[in-house]
């Protein structure tokens, strides 16, 4: 998205010259020394305001107001984008050539800047007709960039010499590991839209599509580019979209957005929705026999028609079996059989299976692993394998893999749970991403300044205090608990396996799941007894929050047919657990007032995740809390005030005053936190006076991971 800078019309439409460095506003690109500089959106916008005012210092509330007009935002994240940005320039703060810093008062540009000017680019559309924007308007990345010569022309005059050089030398760089294939280019992250996404390659390899996020609008879209040109296009009409994937014919793209399974042709329509999914949709493919089958990774897969209409269960996942998810289908050729992948708590269960439209049976492909198998024609299986890409020989029509894995590739990303790091392939070009995301438990105070990180050997997440404020209990993902001593800095991994970890109210005893079996567990940290069965079935359980006086716990559970419950387990007498919410809708993420008389959780029942208030434990005198979407509440210590994360990635401050009929104030951007919010518990921990936050940081990096895609990567294979 093009987000908006309060320049006059001309400025708008100039590009900007100053030393080794050239704005062009148009297409949102920076060159230096004819080299392309990414930068993120607000760190552009910075840029372009300072270039469009050559001859004065511009204050910072000037800049903050100009570039984050439509945001409450501190001075820190002008700091911090202005940080970016030297960076990204190769510009010394210590002692800086482009970007003066003027003690006080504000910025300015080094050096003359000289305005030129030139016409929009022709190529500057979108497919589908432009929906209406907040902050200014949508356009596609043009073909060509405005006064540097383009690197693409000379690639694709270029090329063909070098298939044939690759072509007489043959030589394929096996025992070191390098790509077996040719680098036909990289897809690198769009001007302040990040990947979230691999690339999908249609059928016909003409076109591959992505996704990717602009973090300052946080809205994914989908982009698309045609392979026989530089050129990449916003598609009209797809904000939110994930998951994407091709119609046989080449001419569709289905794709995941808001609640819908949806399609969008390349003639230039907008999407229509097909059917309505869940929130846990685990990805789609279109059949060449006619249906779509898509996967809810919580119940199992489903089948519709591409015009829409009603929705059959192909698969269900099996829970008294230890399935705990299934997700990601591909057809194979005949249009009747699939492809997809389940994770079990059972051991050797997790892997790749064959199923099919006609029959409930279903096979497993290969031996157990973690990373889903891609089917690749004219016959490969693709899959990750620690980080190296491996290819096996498949029989689609006997449904048999042969042969020894061959080594493609290394440091490549496997298909995640949430990442959208997919890998693609057609019959003679492969797509994968390289690298992995990570985090840091990072300190922020209220005002959003960084005040230090967690140094821990592990990536942990969904972090909770002790009581006294001097511990922190958190999980990996393999998935283990660990307990940080936060005076002395010191992590140390507790022993089994668990997730979710929570303090009982006296901070004697911690709470967790053990992801294997399913069960919940009680463990008495200062003592040797053996743990406690609190819970026993056949659900995946998601550990919420202590009732403040210790006689609750509040759970979420994953029913097949209420989907997600909070539910309540007594801890005193006959501990059986008893349904808090369970509606037709999700409900999770509940936390319990300091006072024990409220519950704060987040519910989808107005179609989009929102936080709600309600009395405890008897319910009743309900009340939305967030506006426009929200997700992971919590208390401060004293009850007057909720916390929540927003879509926009803020944190958010609620008052709230009970009584017999309490009053909740309007919600209040704090500042924005770089998370995902879609893959924890709870990614934030509050201090009790509410003034500083601890925060599992997304690690930015990992979006500007490129897309390598490789063409006749399966020469060097058929050599073999």
């Amino acid at each position: 998205m093009k987000s908006e800078v309060l320049l006059s019309p001309e400025a708008r439409a100039a590009s900007y010259e100053f030393g080794p460095i050239l704005i062009d506003t148009s297409s949102r690109q920076i060159w230096r020394n004819g080299d392309i500089v990414a930068v993120p959106s607000k760190a552009f916008d910075i840029l372009v305001y300072l270039a469009a005012r050559p001859d004065s210092t511009v204050p910072k509330e000037e800049l903050i107001n100009a570039v984050w007009k439509d945001m409450f935002v501190s001075e820190d994240s002008l700091v911090h984008s202005m940080s970016v940005l030297r960076r990204a320039l190769g510009d010394d703060s210590a002692n800086p050539q482009l970007i003066i810093t003027v003690p006080r008062r504000g910025y300015r540009l080094r050096g003359p800047v000289r305005t030129l000017f030139e016409p929009p680019s022709e190529d500057s559309t979108m497919i589908g007709k432009p929906a209406a924007a907040e902050r200014g308007t949508e356009v596609s990345v043009p073909a060509q960039p405005l006064p540097v010569p383009s690197r693409w022309s000379l690639l694709w005059i270029l090329l063909p010499l070098a298939f044939v050089l690759l072509l007489l030398a043959r030589d394929f760089w096996g025992p070191t590991l390098q790509p077996r294939g040719a680098i036909l280019f990289t897809q690198s992250a769009l001007q302040g839209s990040p990947l979230a996404s691999g690339g999908i390659l249609s059928p016909d390899s003409r076109y591959m599509v992505f996704v990717a996020r602009d973090h300052e609008a946080a809205q994914p879209r989908l982009y698309l580019k045609q392979m026989d040109s530089p050129e990449v296009r916003a598609v009209a009409g797809t904000e939110g979209a994930s998951d994407p994937f091709w119609s046989p014919a080449s001419d569709m793209i289905g794709f995941f957005a808001n609640g819908e399974l949806k399609t969008v042709d390349l003639r230039g329509d907008l999407p229509k929705a097909v059917a309505a999914v869940p929130v846990s949709s685990g990805g789609g493919a279109w059949s060449s026999t006619g249906p779509i089958l898509f996967s809810d990774w919580q119940t199992g897969l489903y089948r519709v028609d591409p015009s829409g209409g009603s929705v059959t269960a192909v698969t269900t996942v099996n829970r008294p079996a230890g399935e705990l998810v299934q997700k990601l289908p591909q057809f194979l050729p005949d249009g009747r059989h699939f492809l997809f992948f389940v994770r079990s708590a059972a051991e050797g269960q997790t892997g790749s299976y064959v199923g099919s439209l006609d029959a409930p049976k279903r096979t497993r492909i290969l031996a157990p692993s973690n990373s889903p198998v891609i089917y690749s024609p004219p016959g490969y299986l693709l899959y990750v394998q620690d980080d190296i890409l491996m290819a096996q020989r498949f029989d689609a029509a006997r449904l048999e893999a042969s042969g020894k894995p061959m080594m493609l590739a290394r440091n490549v990303s496997a298909p995640g749970d949430a990442d959208g790091k997919m890998i693609s392939a057609s019959a003679n070009l492969l797509t994968f991403r390289s690298g992995a995301n990570t985090q840091q438990l990072t300190w922020f105070e209220r005002s959003g300044q960084r005040a230090g990180s967690i140094t821990v050997p592990n990536v942990l997440r969904s972090p909770v205090f002790s009581p006294d404020q001097k511990q922190l209990l958190a999980m990996d993902g393999e998935p283990r608990m660990w307990m940080v001593d936060l005076q002395r800095n010191a992590a140390t991994r507790l022993e089994g396996e668990g997730t979710y970890p929570l303090w009982s109210p006296d901070g004697g005893h911690i709470a967790f799941e053990s992801h294997s079996h399913l069960i919940l567990y009680l463990r008495n940290i200062v003592g040797s007894a053996q743990d406690e069965v609190l819970a026993n079935d056949s659900e995946r359980k998601t550990l919420n929050d202590w009732s403040p006086v210790g006689n609750y716990l509040l759970y979420t559970s994953l029913s097949p047919t209420t989907r997600l419950d909070l539910m309540l387990l007594p801890m005193s007498g006959s501990k059986k657990p008893v349904p808090l919410l369970r509606t037709p809708f999700n409900e999770s993420q509940g936390r319990i007032s300091p006072n024990g008389q409220w519950i704060s959780y987040v519910s989808d029942e107005s179609g989009t995740p929102e936080v709600y208030v309600q009395r405890f434990p008897s319910l009743g005198d309900k009340r939305i809390v967030s506006i426009g979407g929200g997700v992971e509440p919590m208390w401060r210590k004293d009850g007057k005030e909720l916390f929540y994360l927003s879509p926009e990635y803020s944190i958010v401050s609620v008052s709230f005053a009970p009584g017999a009929s309490p009053v909740i104030g309007r919600p209040k951007p704090l500042f924005r936190a770089p998370v995902n919010t879609s893959t924890s518990r709870n990614h934030y921990a509050v201090t009790p006076d509410g003034q500083r936050f601890l925060i599992n940081v997304e690690d930015q990096s990992s979006y500007l991971s490129p897309i390598t895609v490789m063409v006749n990567w399966t020469e060097a294979l058929e050599t073999r």
